[in-house]
């Protein structure tokens, strides 16, 4: 018994010791204090004097006391219930899960800051569209072309076509109706890149199956790829040999191919490996997989259809290299 009271004892010796220093810290209990409480106060002040003269037997007394009068102080007096709390004094709960992340932010609408000027009174100004691949590599190292040194396109002039640089631009007259498409090509020699050329057609007219262009992957003057559109808003991607045309992806309708005299489109191909994406004014029109060409020049071409002397001119020719 004497072994069970002296565990008692130095359990509550270390437990009353922190409860009899914030007592003595604590000013004397108020008039507010219910009896039950302003009893338990007294008998915690006596247990700090016991501690302090070291009184083990009447400590122990005293810690019984206080212990059967928390009892009955807890049966006599339950916990408030939910009810009991109102709104305004309930803490809320804290939550248990992981804090939500932000709403995705809106992509702002851009332009580019620099647009490129048509004619006096046409203006290509694109704005921001997420696939366009132009809005990533406009700032990375590509080639533009120079359409004041001849030496960097094949030009010339027959009773059928012409193609050459004037006021820095590419100009392409598709003379003679009856012919099949006629092309230029640049000096590069490229294998995966992004092409883009910025094209405007003749006031005068653009009607039925016109079409215009680029060549690219053209490992000789006369075989290569032909990514174009014509003048009923119609895009395709053929590939020639040298004998005959394959057409990889019909002559296909978009609402993104302006149409019509002055009409001004951009034209896009990113070629990497088998992988051919082609673009219109910055929107992706067809993805296709195709192995007839890997590497060559690149250049452009034109066809009247209807009608003799169609007319194209390419204000701007880029391209970057893909890794």
């Amino acid at each position: 018994m004497k072994f069970k009271s002296l565990i008692l004892t130095i359990g509550l010796l270390m437990l009353l010791s922190a409860c009899g220093s914030k007592a003595a810290e604590e000013p004397a209990p108020t008039s507010t204090q219910t009896p039950a409480a302003a009893e338990l106060t007294q008998v915690a002040q006596t247990i700090a004097v016991q501690i302090t003269q070291n009184n083990p037997v009447a400590l122990t007394q005293s810690a019984q006391t206080l212990i059967a009068q928390i009892t009955q102080s807890s049966a006599e007096t339950p916990l408030p219930t939910a009810e009991a709390v109102s709104p305004s004094e309930a803490e809320p709960p804290t939550p248990t899960g992981p804090t939500p992340l932000p709403s995705t932010t809106a992509i702002p609408t851009m332009t580019f800051t620099q647009t490129v000027t048509l004619s006096p009174t046409i203006t290509l100004s694109p704005t921001w569209i997420p696939e366009d691949p132009r809005n990533v590599l406009i700032h990375q190292v590509g080639w533009s072309a120079n359409f004041t040194e001849p030496a960097d396109w094949f030009t010339f002039d027959n009773e059928d076509t012409s193609i050459q640089m004037e006021n820095g631009e590419l100009q392409l007259v598709a003379k003679n109706s009856e012919y099949i498409e006629v092309w230029s090509l640049s000096w590069p020699f490229i294998s995966d890149f992004y092409l883009e050329y910025t094209l405007v057609v003749g006031a005068e007219r653009c009607i039925s199956a016109d079409r215009y262009g680029m060549v690219f992957r053209a490992p000789t003057p006369e075989s290569g790829y032909l990514f174009g559109v014509n003048c009923k808003g119609e895009y395709s991607l053929r590939y020639w040999d040298g004998v005959d045309f394959t057409e990889i992806v019909p002559w296909t309708y978009n609402e993104q191919i302006n149409i019509g005299g002055g009409a001004a489109n951009r034209l896009g191909v990113r070629a990497e490996g088998a992988s051919l994406n082609l673009y219109v004014n910055g929107f992706l029109l067809h993805t296709v997989e195709d192995s007839h060409g890997s590497e060559g020049k690149f250049g452009a071409f034109i066809k009247a259809d209807l009608m003799d002397n169609f007319d194209v001119r390419i204000l701007e020719a880029s391209y970057w290299d893909l890794p």
